[in-house]
């Protein structure tokens, strides 16, 4: 099946829906800084299930509690509707794995 790149119209509209992605020369990149470790592993775990499940798989870098997700499609040399689609499934993954601190209590 062939994809079509989306147009930089395309994205710039397709990015309205997802405000913490932004575009990096041909990927959409998403950071997302948790408040441990743990819950940053968490979440690298969960997405490659799901890219795996949707053989649709994405750059991942993390350092620490910080995590990068960047896709694109190689066969269209792009950014298409896929890589939007998989986008709006790590977004779900942030608000199910983000967990914030707690304010500690005064005195």
């Amino acid at each position: 099946m062939k994809m079509d790149a989306y147009g930089e119209e395309e994205i710039r509209e397709k990015l309205k829906g997802l405000p913490e992605w932004k575009v990096e020369g041909n990927n959409l990149v998403r950071v997302q800084t948790f408040p441990n470790y743990l819950d940053a592993l968490e979440f690298v775990y969960k997405v490659g299930k799901t890219a795996e499940s949707f053989d649709h798989h994405p750059d991942i870098f993390m350092n620490y509690k910080r995590v990068t997700v960047k896709y694109w499609t190689h066969k269209a040399n792009g950014i298409t509707h896929l890589d939007f689609e998989m986008a709006a499934r790590v977004e779900d993954l942030v608000k199910e794995i983000y967990k914030p601190r707690a304010p500690k209590p005064a005195g």
